[in-house]
């Protein structure tokens, strides 16, 4: 498979969503976030809704058929029956959007010069689906597409060699094999604390347990290829995605 697959991840509140945006405009490609895939899920699948009223929490959506997530948040960080619930739901829908953007992100691809790595397609659609989980749940993300039933239409169009993946769990899943390069983005506990905080219905104390159930910042950025630091502006972090775009590309003789 003719494809690049670049992986970036990081704490939670620490910017991978607008840092992957900015790479993956940088190499001519969109960027498949599981973020925003379980963001549309929740708010635009009927099925899910129900699913999640009936095995994760009975009150989980509002009486207009929005998803209530600071009620999810409550719920799957205090009842791992729960969280195990959701990723039941969740998991299988996510995994085949996913595989979908990345069969896209290949036949799209017309250079044929260099064989990356040939990803198999169940190895794709297994690895995914350990890491979707409750990204949705952490930044109360938007819904992208009313249309659920076809997520990836909204969250990934694919056009180059490159596959950029949004993955906020890539290390507590093991995932690291199944990516070229993995980029992790970081910046200050003050700084995420202050970010998650200034999100409606997110308290310091809620805050500081989702902070606490991911893997420690210091051992993402131990065992990523590249890391990029966030305590900035929007423009030094653009600067930065530039840098890691010209050196992705000059790695594969764009």
């Amino acid at each position: 498979m003719n494809i690049f697959i670049i992986g970036v991840t990081g704490g939670i509140a620490t910017g991978k969503t607008t840092f992957a945006r900015m790479l993956s405009e940088r190499l001519g490609t969109e960027y498949f976030s599981a973020d925003e895939c379980s963001g549309a899920l929740l708010a635009g699948d009927s099925e899910v809704a129900e699913e999640i009223k009936a095995r994760v929490c009975s009150d989980a959506y509002r009486a207009d058929g929005t998803p209530d997530r600071a009620r999810l948040r409550a719920v799957v960080f205090s009842d791992p029956v729960a969280r195990r619930e959701l990723e039941a739901i969740l998991h299988p829908r996510v995994r085949a959007a996913f595989w979908e953007c990345v069969r896209l992100a290949a036949a799209s691809s017309s250079d044929g010069k260099r064989d990356i790595r040939d990803k198999k397609d169940e190895s794709v659609a297994k690895s995914f689906m350990s890491f979707v989980s409750l990204v949705s749940l952490e930044a109360g993300a938007s819904s992208l597409s009313k249309a659920a039933h076809t997520p990836c239409d909204s969250v990934c169009r694919t056009h180059s060699k490159f596959f950029v993946s949004e993955i906020p769990l890539l290390f507590e899943a093991g995932l690291e094999s199944d990516f070229h390069s993995v980029v992790c983005v970081a910046c200050s506990e003050e700084v995420r604390l202050t970010r998650l905080t200034a999100r409606p219905g997110i308290s310091s104390d809620d805050a500081k347990k989702m902070i606490a159930s991911q893997l420690p910042l210091n051992d993402k950025i131990e065992k990523s290829r590249c890391v990029v630091w966030n305590d900035g502006t929007l423009d030094a972090l653009a600067a930065q995605a530039e840098v890691l775009a010209n050196q992705f590309s000059s790695l594969l003789h764009v």
